[in-house]
């Protein structure tokens, strides 16, 4: 049996994403016997990035400021929106280069598995935004999975009413495939090749 704290860290390390309880010992077990200084400096990351770091009212991206970089630029094309599950996927596609809209993060994607239901997400909020903004199309940019799917045909049915043209990205991503570790080139021609829904 571990030492109480010890015992602490690692259940605290199970809360992360995708660590399961061998991992979170791993990882409780390096942090332990991290030189003084290397656990200094990830003491001090991660209390600046829970001070500096929020979500930017727009577009709800994580940010260091609100209106974020992205949603303050006014050479975007503000009438393109291309609505992600999250943070990562922004970067993923600003890392392609040639999306010169902007972006809607709804935090997730509907999977009732996980008991995530549309009223968890960003929805409310995105459908606000094309009723008062001048937004002339919605890009649904997600992964191609299940919930990917299930989120699309929710929103592209919450929109059928509200004159905004809703288009996702192509096929150019293999099904169960993450936006986030695409490589490049296949996630550029998803997102020229998009199609109306």
């Amino acid at each position: 049996m571990y030492p109480a704290a010890l015992q602490q860290l690692i259940e605290a390390m199970k809360r992360l994403p995708g660590v399961g309880p061998k991992t979170a010992e791993r990882y409780a077990l390096h942090l332990c016997h991290y030189r003084q200084n290397d656990a200094d400096l990830l003491l001090l990351a991660l209390a600046t990035a829970r001070k500096d770091i929020l979500q930017c009212e727009n577009c709800f991206r994580v940010a260091e400021a609100s209106p974020c970089a992205i949603c303050s630029d006014m050479q975007r094309d503000h009438s393109i929106v291309l609505v992600v599950a999250g943070s990562p996927d922004i970067e993923a596609y600003e890392r392609v280069g040639g999306f010169k809209g902007v972006y809607h993060v709804l935090c997730g994607l509907i999977n009732p598995v996980d008991d995530i239901g549309p009223e968890r997400l960003k929805i409310k909020q995105l459908l606000e935004r094309s009723k008062t903004e001048i937004v002339k199309e919605l890009i649904l940019g997600f992964d191609p999975t299940i919930e990917g799917e299930v989120t699309g045909v929710y929103l592209s049915r919450q929109l059928k009413d509200i004159p905004v043209k809703v288009s996702r990205i192509a096929r150019g991503l293999p099904m169960g495939a993450s936006v986030e570790f695409a490589d490049d080139a296949t996630l550029g021609s998803a997102l020229r090749d998009r199609r109306e829904m």
